[in-house]
């Protein structure tokens, strides 16, 4: 049941909680400005939703100046930047 507070938390609720703070840590340390969410299925509306809501809690640090932009892009894009030069030297101990 939704807003009883009562209950202990799931396996599946901790997780997600663990996700939500790593990937805020990780807009904050990378003082992220621009996060392109490729538009190739229906759970991408979902996706675009909680990283709109996530780029306003990073926000919200002493460090970070603006809230990062979310748009829509091509799924071209990320694998372009991934095998780009400047995505090897910015992000090299990221797989």
């Amino acid at each position: 049941m939704q807003g009883d507070h009562n209950l202990p938390e799931t396996e599946e609720e901790k997780d997600h909680k663990r996700d939500k703070e790593m990937l805020i840590a990780e807009l904050r340390r990378h003082s992220v400005d621009l996060v392109v969410i490729a538009a190739n299925s229906l759970e991408s509306c979902k996706l675009y939703d909680i990283m709109k809501i996530l780029a306003g809690e990073a926000k919200n640090s002493e460090n970070i100046k603006k809230e990062a932009d979310v748009i829509w892009g091509r799924t071209e894009v990320p694998k372009l930047f991934s095998l780009s030069h400047n995505s090897q030297r910015l992000l090299k101990n990221v797989p």
